[in-house]
């Protein structure tokens, strides 16, 4: 935990990946248990409180489901997002192309409401991509890298606000409390991104997901 915080305060790119260990999913997992209670919490309160319904698997099959929230969650919102968090060209590429393919996915299943998000998201990593290989702009100096950082951390977050099933529009502004648990998800997996590698992300995004859906 205080690794995590030392590093959230001021977020530098790291020149190589620590060494992990299997005792990590049991430390990082207990963190993710003992802070997710009070978050729990509040998302219950919040979602019952104001009448707002979560959507996002209603009418899947258990198999649909695990498909879902188990492999291609994980896969797909680590290449993405957080992918990028260390420098290569290549990542800027492949985050993109993963991008370009969830959107045709979700075209091709008539997901309009996913469909624009992806293309959002398309859209910002073409544009990131050319500012970073022109050299316009460079997201890993000591300056620019924590919006980089940050910026995954929120964007995940916010994403998953798509989750829910609003009745007016006043109760989207509910949304940053109602994601408080993605939001603390993403910043534990980006610290393990950055200082493990994508491998590790995906795996540990794809147990916390396991173990949510069990409960759901």
């Amino acid at each position: 935990m205080k690794n995590i915080l030392n590093y959230s305060k001021s977020p530098q790119p790291v020149g190589s990946f620590q060494k992990w260990k299997s005792i990590n999913f049991l430390k990082f997992y207990g963190l993710v248990f003992v802070l997710m209670i009070p978050l729990g919490i509040i998302y219950k309160l919040v979602s019952q409180g104001f009448g707002i319904t979560y959507i996002a698997l209603d009418g899947l099959s258990l198999e649909k489901k695990i498909l879902l929230v188990i492999v291609l969650a994980p896969l797909i919102e680590e290449l993405i997002l957080r992918l990028i968090l260390k420098e290569n060209k290549r990542n800027f590429y492949i985050s993109s192309l993963v991008c370009f393919i969830y959107v045709l996915v979700n075209f091709y299943l008539g997901r309009w409401g996913s469909l624009v998000i992806a293309l959002s998201l398309l859209v910002l990593l073409i544009t990131m991509t050319i500012a970073y290989t022109k050299e316009f702009l460079n997201f890993y100096s000591e300056k620019n890298y924590k919006y980089l950082y940050f910026g995954s951390i929120l964007i995940f977050g916010l994403l998953h606000g798509h989750n829910f099933l609003f009745t007016n529009s006043y109760q989207m502004l509910l949304i940053p409390l109602l994601v408080l648990p993605q939001l603390l998800a993403g910043t534990l997996l980006s610290y393990i991104r950055v200082n493990y590698g994508i491998v590790y992300s995906i795996a540990f995004h794809a147990m916390v997901n396991m173990i949510a859906l069990s409960f759901a």
